[in-house]
């Protein structure tokens, strides 16, 4: 056990993690899996850099892959009676992807649409249009199809589950010191 431990600690050095960053890795298992509120801004805020970050002129591919993603995303949302409403919305207003422009009022609108059934204020869409300013914030890198969005996706997630193994094995190792501590 303390060979595993002490294996954990050096990886853990490695990846060069402070305190505060294990604290809110520690805060954010204890949130997992997220509440609707947690869940929809943080989908808000994919959905709107995503709008951001496409092309002023989209090629076909980039059009479909976006109207694709919106589409999977309705249908797999974890929040069924959420995704199933945006489902029917996008049936409603299908989505528009002629320009980044385009793409950005749309969701603005969907957005706008959602806040208003829940009783929220209406989302300012002057903070998500895409502008000289917002594309200056965002890393500068081709749009990627969907199919390089899922490999880049399984190395963060694999990335992120040795992390986790390793921060419960040094958790655990904490423990029995503490426990040792006391006897």
């Amino acid at each position: 056990m303390r060979r595993h431990a002490k294996g954990a600690i050096h990886a853990l050095q490695k990846l060069k993690l402070i305190s505060a960053q294990v604290f809110r890795l520690d805060r954010d298992l204890r949130s997992c899996p997220a509440d609707r509120d947690d869940l929809g801004a943080a989908s808000w805020k994919l959905l709107h850099t995503l709008s951001a970050s496409l092309p002023d002129r989209p090629s076909a591919e980039q059009r479909r892959d976006v109207e694709q993603f919106v589409g999977l995303f309705a249908r797999l949302y974890p929040c069924r009676p959420c995704g199933e409403d945006f489902e029917q919305d996008i049936k409603e207003n299908p989505v528009r992807t002629t320009s980044a422009t385009e793409f950005a009022q749309w969701l603005c609108g969907a957005h706008n649409r959602v806040n208003k059934k829940l009783g929220k204020e209406e989302f300012d869409c002057s903070k998500v249009l895409p502008n000289k300013k917002i594309h200056a914030t965002i890393p500068k890198r081709p749009f990627l199809g969907l199919r390089a969005v899922a490999r880049r996706l399984e190395r963060r997630v694999l990335r992120l589950l040795t992390t986790l193994s390793t921060y419960t094995i040094v958790r655990e190792n904490e423990y029995w010191n503490r426990l040792e501590a006391h006897i």
